[in-house]
């Protein structure tokens, strides 16, 4: 295994001075690096990280005299470059000086353009992903979290263009065509955290109680569309001023929409940066969806101001300390500034179901995660570290109370501002507050890879509960691990199953309202009760949605037929929940992906759960509409039209038809009147339609639906060119992922995908191989698969070619077509069989 080299520790950074030139027309850069900082040790080289740079020139200074540099040395595999003298330097203070230039590349990491086109002209902005380890890209550098220091940034930009860094202007002088700006010394940070922004934008701007600028930029296209993410931005960052007891460290704070981003968003502190579809939002042109989905990401970057930035992790090992508790926080904000949305609902059908599923593959990793080689970090920005991460978070935070919680962050902001923990820090700080063991409870749960399983049987004077770790393949090896189990039987008890064994003389539902990290099997005794409650609605919608989630899971692996799943699913006609409605849905999709031939069998079963809904919902919204009612509208609408209910197509295909641009239909109803043309139409002139659509729209958050019914085609030669689209002028980079994830999910699509995958492969590495998002790539040329014959293709191609360090997202990918073979090899005639007896 190569293990790098920790550089800060024999040379540790105190503070640089940066200074840069960018050229949008020649798509280069040059630059000027001083950077102050001591040496651990007396030796005759320092390493500094440099990615794809020409280094021009070095100087060093120690003492007040030139140090005598012999040669500098390029290590282009381990991105570093070396700098050697003629003789061994002390230890101590030094100071470094580099000149140095580079290419500005697509690829959306470092310094990248940004594309878009407004009134017939096509323009460019610069701008900076620097996260995880980036920076060296653009300037040499220690570049690890470790390695905090301050930076004074100046960069000359084109004359006209804006200019954004995570700091204030202090100075700007203009010469000719250009503007030399430089901007005020930043806190003590991480290099991950530097940003800068330059380009043809706009932006609205409020001042909060204490006198923090508060600015929200896009491009001049989507001025009118910055008011609402700048509203949740400023309420946000108050609420959590005060819950941290800590103010918000910088003079001001932006947030910027860009054309081009290959995440959702980034937490560069006092620039943050997103994608479009994750900021704007048009009061008309947008849903409920839509805003809920940007104040969650815009909450998430603004909680990592404190969590992550004002205190940063040591190394990535730790990466779930930012991600994890970055995930949790839009719960709490939301649920004061939104009560209306009943946002703790979502965490049971959102992170928690996310996290069990990744977390039940043999091929995981525990939350606190060995990275040995930069390369590996990326697959640290995964599921476990966000969903997982939030899901243990929330347990800390059910176990202890939200008072100690609280008052345990609020020590641990303080304690170790401007510096960097690791996981245990923070276990310190909530048990120092609430007076527990939180170390101990916790450190099977971060430092173990998966869960347990409960298994619960029924006996005439007591009931036996036995816990194992779940994996949903029932191949997989033995694992002993115990953990210690919240009962959760209700919201105050704190029971511990903390044993392979534990009898107990009653028993209701375990883990209530889903807020515990495990899965619980039932013998039929339990289910029958359960059963009776659900058909009558009497339990509530979110230990209902936790019996199916548990159920479908179970069966997967083996431990039961999908069959009871299906029986369960018919039960909760009656709830008005979105959450679980959605759920079922999810459900009945995933037996579709694995199981195609099942399609039409199941329509009947989707048109029997959704049909009160759909009739209580009606096709528009209602005066008297809850929040769960505009959510649950388009889904069980799209159901329907699924199902083949002929009142909801011939309604959506009108609109369809009638529309002249996406803007003409209503948004929460888009994306289902794409599929139902496409499925009732399927024809050359939709598909045209569709893309002129794509091409045109200015929509943030439109491209996805559109993508979505671009490869949703039977007919192959129009499925050839959705695919021919994808490596085309027409598809930005930042959208590639969606494409390729709907497409090869896709009933008639996913064969053709999986070749167009393997064919440009190459085009792929060029311009993801070291994208955080690569590792996604893998996994969805897994998801929709379910035969050994293609486990043996998607195994031979990848051991073939050049993975980019992305080796356990290909475990993981040979594990999920090896799981979903033996579900469907197990069960696919028992459900064929069931659903032809309910007929």
């Amino acid at each position: 295994m190569n293990t790098v080299k920790r550089l800060i520790e024999t040379f540790i950074p105190e503070a640089y001075s940066l200074t840069l030139q960018l050229s949008k027309e020649a798509m280069t850069f040059s630059g000027d690096v001083r950077i102050e900082g001591a040496t651990t040790q007396s030796s005759k080289s320092i390493f500094l990280h440099a990615s794809e740079l020409s280094i021009v020139s070095i100087t060093a200074q120690q003492g007040g005299s030139l140090c005598e540099i012999s040669k500098h040395i390029i290590h282009n595999k381990d991105q570093l470059v070396e700098i050697v003298f003629s003789k061994p330097l002390p230890e101590g203070k030094i100071t470094l000086a580099l000149s140095f230039s580079a290419a500005i590349t697509k690829p959306m990491h470092g310094l990248y353009p940004c594309f878009y086109e407004m009134d017939g002209k096509k323009e460019v902005l610069l701008a900076t992903q620097f996260e995880s380890h980036h920076a060296r890209e653009v300037f040499p550098c220690i570049d690890e979290p470790e390695a905090k220091a301050t930076f004074e940034l100046t960069l000359t930009t084109l004359r006209g263009d804006e200019v954004l860094s995570n700091t204030p202007i202090s100075t700007q002088v203009t010469t000719g065509d250009t503007v030399t700006t430089t901007f005020e010394k930043t806190p003590i940070m991480s290099t991950y955290l530097l940003a800068f922004v330059t380009g043809p934008l706009v932006h609205v701007a409020k001042t909060m109680d204490d006198g923090t600028l508060v600015g929200a930029y896009a491009t001049p296209l989507h001025a009118k569309k910055l008011d609402y993410a700048l509203d949740v931005a400023l309420r946000a960052t108050q609420f959590l001023n005060d819950y941290f007891g800590i103010p918000y460290p910088l003079p001001k704070l932006d947030i910027v929409a860009l054309p081009d981003f290959a995440a959702g968003a980034m937490e560069n502190w006092g620039l943050i940066t997103f994608r479009e579809g994750a900021m704007l939002i048009d009061e008309k042109d947008s849903d409920l969806l839509d805003k809920q989905h940007v104040a969650e990401v815009v909450i998430h970057e603004l909680a990592h101001q404190w969590f992550g930035n004002l205190v940063t992790m040591r190394w990535w090992n730790d990466l779930w300390l930012n991600e994890g508790f970055a995930s949790f926080v839009p719960y709490i904000v939301i649920n004061e500034l939104f009560p209306e949305w009943n946002i703790w609902e979502a965490f049971a059908s959102t992170d928690l179901v996310a996290g069990l599923k990744s977390d039940a593959l043999e091929n995981t990793h525990p939350i606190v995660v060995r990275i040995h080689n930069p390369e590996e970090i990326r697959s640290a920005f995964d599921t476990i570290s966000y969903s997982k991460g939030c899901s243990v978070i929330n347990l800390v935070y059910r176990f202890i109370g939200p008072e100690a919680f609280r008052k345990g962050l609020q020590n641990y902001l303080k304690k170790h501002a401007y510096g960097n923990t690791e996981t245990s820090d923070l276990w310190q700080a909530w048990s120092e507050s609430s007076g527990k063991d939180i170390l101990s409870f916790m450190k099977e749960w971060t430092e173990k890879p998966g869960f347990p399983i409960i298994t619960v049987q029924t006996e005439e004077k007591h009931v036996t509960l036995q816990q194992q770790r779940f994996f949903v393949n029932p191949e997989h090896p033995e694992d002993s691990t115990i953990w210690p189990i919240p009962l959760l039987q209700s919201d105050t008890d704190d029971t511990l199953f903390a044993a392979k064994t534990m009898n107990t003389a009653t028993l209701g539902k375990l883990n209530v309202g889903q807020s515990g990290f495990y899965r619980v099997v039932y013998d039929e005794k339990s289910i029958e009760a359960f059963s009776a409650q659900i058909e009558q609605a009497t339990l509530p919608a979110l230990d209902v949605l936790g019996l199916i989630t548990d159920s479908a899971e179970a069966a997967k692996a083996g431990y039961y037929s999908s069959t009871q799943t299906i029986d369960l699913l018919q039960l909760i006609k009656k709830y008005t929940n979105e959450k679980l409605l959605n759920t079922a849905l999810a459900e009945l999709a995933a037996i579709r992906l694995v199981m195609p031939e099942l399609h039409e069998e199941l329509k009947p079963l989707t048109a029997n759960i959704i049909a009160d809904n759909v009739e209580r919902l009606g096709l528009d919204p209602l005066p008297h509409d809850s929040t769960d009612d505009e959510l649950m509208r388009p889904s069980v609408l799209a159901s329907a039209s699924y199902a083949g209910n002929r009142e909801v197509i011939d309604w959506a295909l009108a609109i369809f038809s009638k529309a002249e641009q996406p803007e003409d239909i209503r948004p929460d109803i888009r994306s289902l009147c794409y599929q139902a043309a496409v499925r009732e139409y399927g024809d050359h002139k939709t598909f045209d339609k569709l893309l002129n659509w794509y091409t045109t729209t200015t929509l943030p958050g439109e491209h996805p639906s559109l993508a979505a019914a671009l490869v949703s085609f039977s007919d192959e030669a129009i499925i050839a060119s959705s695919l021919d689209l994808i490596s085309s002028p027409s598809v930005k980079l930042q959208d590639v992922l969606y494409w390729l994830m709907y497409a090869l999910n896709g009933r008639y699509s996913r064969a053709m995908a999986w070749n167009w995958l393997k064919s440009n492969w190459d085009w792929i590495g060029e311009n993801f191989s070291r994208d955080k998002e690569v590792d996604y790539f893998l996994k969805f040329a897994a998801n929709g698969f379910a035969t050994k014959q293609h486990l043996e293709d998607y195994t031979a191609f990848f051991t073939s070619v050049s993975i980019f360090g992305s080796e356990r997202a290909f475990k993981q990918g040979q594990e999920i077509i090896s799981w979903q073979t033996k579900w469907k090899e197990r069960d696919s005639a028992a459900i064929a069989h069931y659903l032809s007896s309910q007929k």
